[in-house]
């Protein structure tokens, strides 16, 4: 039995126990939910050592310095919210008496059987240790690598099955900076010159020079590189925005129109149009050949400092202060999907390959998936520290890749999520049909 169903196991049925021992509310509580507790371990491991509850609620023992938090959060948060639901529902679900004592019940039996099946299709996310603050993240190679580049300019490549880094730049490719981003394949770094806003674009193995962009007088705030890799759209706090060719150096575009700084950009998947999202609470669509501003979006009641397209180039979502996410169709300009659940700033957004989702993430330490036909949120990812936390979706959508940065080294992350069903989820799942059916038989 893997570890990590072992010691979940264990942890749902000391809570159904106590769950049980609470529901019938005697003196005897303590010892049928151990009695029943002492059921559940044997049936998910004969082996496993007789543990009273005391042992185990006082410092949860089972649980080592090598069992993750994120595992012991996920397990312990969940199944405690589902039992301390379920207590009305404990004498029938969680226990009876029988010739020995109070025993664990088949329902019981069968749910825990459910959940070992679960656990044992459940991948932990793979969890890469980055040494600096995380500025840009990336999928290269169809999604068998994920990169990162660090605010010093270190880059870290890692495979994404072993978890195995494959290439490290082993120290900084050019002078730290509080702004850098890869271009799409992660051949390029751009970053920014804190001292005069120029922007050095170079070679993102060699950290050779590849080109110098001009300064300018005013700060700059955000960089994208175009989907071809040939330009840079940069923004500045004159309320700017400035198009780079990178082979000439020429400013091919400046665009102009909004009425505060723009805090991100993207280009369109075809490199056609480009999203702008601005402290002035608006989004506006341009288009890159003239110039001209498409659309103006309008509806976020604070700061927009997130903006991606989807990969078609028929959506448009955006994050603001006002902790919403807004889905936009780019030909209308109408606001087609709201979506609301993160306590505290939105820091990234992006759209799955296939449309039908987006993933955010947040400084509430969460990365949330949202379903965009249902408008609702069907997964929430937990185990970043708070932070500049950045999300990107593989390109078949099969992966996603969240990052955590901070001060501290140790605060630092890459995570790479594949895609299933949560054990949390699926659980519940079978735990509310279970609840349903002994509801009716119950009413009967």
């Amino acid at each position: 039995m893997n570890t990590f169903k072992k010691y979940s196991l264990t942890l749902l049925a000391a809570l159904a126990a106590i769950g049980y021992g609470q529901s019938i509310k005697c003196a005897q509580s303590s010892a049928v939910s151990t009695s029943i507790l002492g059921s559940a371990l044997a049936l998910i491991d004969p082996a496993q050592p007789t543990m009273t509850l005391m042992e185990l609620t006082g410092g949860y023992p089972l649980l080592g310095s090598s069992y993750k938090a994120y595992q012991k959060h996920l397990v312990l948060r969940h199944a405690v919210r589902t039992f301390k639901e379920e207590q009305q529902l404990g004498r029938f679900l969680m226990g009876h008496k029988g010739p020995n004592g109070y025993e664990l019940p088949s329902k019981l039996s069968s749910l825990i059987a459910d959940y070992a099946e679960l656990a044992d299709n459940y991948t932990p996310p793979l969890t890469l240790p980055h040494q600096t603050g995380i500025a840009s993240l990336i999928f290269i190679d169809g999604g068998k690598l994920v990169a990162a580049v660090s605010y010093t300019l270190g880059v870290n490549v890692w495979d994404t099955v072993s978890g195995k880094r494959t290439w490290t730049s082993e120290k900084s490719l050019g002078p730290s900076s509080s702004l850098v981003v890869l271009d799409p394949d992660g051949r390029f770094i751009a970053s920014k010159s804190d001292l005069d806003n120029s922007i050095d674009v170079r070679n993102a193995t060699t950290g050779a020079l590849i080109k110098h962009l001009p300064e300018h007088a005013t700060n700059l705030k955000t960089l994208m590189f175009s989907p071809d890799g040939k330009s840079i759209a940069a923004a500045y706090d004159d309320h700017t925005i400035k198009l780079w060719d990178i082979a000439s150096g020429d400013c091919l575009k400046t665009l102009e129109g909004h009425e505060d700084c723009v805090r991100a950009v993207a280009f369109s998947p075809d490199g056609s149009r480009l999203a702008s999202a601005s402290l002035d609470h608006t989004i506006k669509l341009w288009d890159i050949a003239s110039g001209d501003c498409l659309q103006t979006l309008r509806g976020h009641g604070d700061w927009v400092i997130a903006v991606t397209f989807s990969s078609d180039g028929s959506s448009i979502a955006s994050a603001s202060l006002d902790h919403t996410i807004k889905v936009w169709d780019t030909i209308s300009g109408h606001c087609i999907k709201t979506f609301r659940g993160h306590t505290r700033n939105i820091t990234s957004i992006t759209f799955s390959s296939d449309g039908s989702s987006i993933a955010s993430a947040s400084d509430d330490r969460t990365i949330k998936v949202w379903d965009i036909a249902s408008e609702t949120c069907i997964q929430t990812l937990d185990g970043h520290a708070p932070g500049e936390n950045l999300v990107t979706f593989s390109p078949d959508g099969s992966q996603l890749a969240s990052t955590s940065s901070s001060d501290r080294a140790v605060s630092n992350t890459v995570k790479v999520w594949k895609k299933h069903q949560p054990v949390k989820e699926a659980f519940k799942e079978a735990f509310d049909a279970r609840k349903a059916a002994a509801s009716g038989s119950h009413a009967k």
